[in-house]
């Protein structure tokens, strides 16, 4: 009798164990089945997200946003942030602006003539520390107010949808190459907005020749990077709780810095910038290292020095970081050209405009700033 039990209760385990492997062996197949789409659609497979603790990590390399000693600082920080450049700006921004506004070209050109042209320059004018806060104050405070009212129909503008912000902190990290780096800066201006930038062009993979063709790879010693005495890898978007802020898109980014002279520093400092807010902010959104993003996430950077200025589009196509293969980020720039005709001998920002000059604002630079803060979002 016990042998016959022993029997039964063998084949009522033997046909549960029977049915738990047929369900384990469907879902095995669906979930190979959905990896294999994944892997099929998503670029071969390059979405294995790089797992660590931060207190594991060593002690990361600090990247200033912005680097007057360097020579060639474009190509180390393009390799830094993984970034293949293209020297202009993308179709969709034409040079309509100005024919649908000639109003706001009236507005800028006088707030142009007002600062460098007949404010007089103060006792002070030495202390060279003070001058980024009078570029801010005295100039791209109205060349913010301008588009944003220009442009004040546009959907992504409205009060409810946007929010100018002043000096946030940036704080993010990332591994590349196999080594962590670190940057923490507060840009001069940044507007956000509830939804973000429509994509410029689909993420593609480089071949090893393109890669091979690319400047790099740079040890961090070669761009004047060292390691921080505290290791603290934090990621803050420039925000307060911006998990849930429903304003957290990063529109256009105005970085204003007077000791950047080149278009190397402009350029590398633009891009830099970009790639820092884009990264913290995918990180908020829940990516991780070591993948690249179903969604790029697209920005634009206004530069300058107060003499100079530039304009950047920026694409964040992944976060893996660690190697130079597959997707690279991808970023539009127009090299930089003056703001404005200054007085020979004049390196300071009040009176060096002649008065007499009433057109004194280029009309591409006025361009590129109207199309920048009223392009639309998704």
């Amino acid at each position: 009798m016990a042998a016959v039990l022993r029997t039964k209760h063998c084949r009522i385990f033997n046909r549960r164990k029977l049915n738990e492997l047929r369900i384990l062996r469907q879902l095995s197949n669906k979930s190979s089945a959905i990896e294999n789409d994944v892997v099929d659609d998503h670029l071969n497979g390059r979405d294995i997200p790089f797992l660590y603790l931060p207190h594991t990590a060593q002690k990361a390399y600090h990247v200033h946003w912005s680097t007057t000693s360097l020579p060639d600082n474009f190509d180390k920080y393009k390799w830094l942030t993984k970034t293949i450049s293209t020297p202009e700006l993308p179709t969709l921004y034409g040079n309509d602006a100005l024919n649908s506004n000639s109003e706001a070209l009236g507005s800028l050109n006088d707030s142009l003539r007002q600062a460098v042209a007949f404010q007089r320059t103060p006792k002070n004018r030495n202390v060279l520390r003070f001058y980024n806060e009078r570029i801010s104050y005295s100039l791209f405070t109205n060349f913010l107010r301008v588009p944003l009212v220009s442009a004040n129909e546009a959907e992504h503008l409205k009060p409810e949808n946007s929010q100018l912000y002043h000096k946030p902190k940036i704080e993010t990290h990332w591994p590349r190459n196999y080594k962590f780096f670190h940057t923490e800066f507060e840009p001069s201006f940044v507007l956000r907005t509830k939804s973000g930038l429509d994509m410029v062009e689909e993420p593609q993979v480089l071949t090893p020749d393109q890669v091979e063709s690319i400047p790099g790879p740079f040890h961090p010693y070669a761009m004047n990077l060292y390691k921080k005495d505290i290791n603290h890898l934090r990621n803050r978007a420039g925000m307060d709780n911006s998990k849930f802020n429903p304003v957290k898109h990063c529109h256009t980014t105005i970085m204003i810095n007077n000791r950047l002279h080149t278009d190397q520093q402009l350029l590398a400092g633009g891009t830099f910038t970009c790639f820092a807010q884009l990264l913290s902010q995918a990180f908020d959104n829940g990516n991780l290292f070591g993948t690249d993003l179903l969604t790029p996430l697209v920005t634009q950077c206004i530069i300058t020095n107060g003499h100079k200025i530039a304009f950047l589009v920026f694409q964040l196509n992944t976060m893996n970081l660690l190697d130079d293969k597959g997707v690279w980020n991808r970023v539009w720039y127009t090299p930089s050209v003056d703001l404005y005709k200054k007085k020979e001998n004049s390196y300071l920002f009040y009176e060096t405009a002649e008065t007499s000059d009433k057109d004194l604002l280029d009309n591409t630079v006025a361009n590129n700033i109207l199309q920048f803060i009223g392009r639309k979002t998704t």
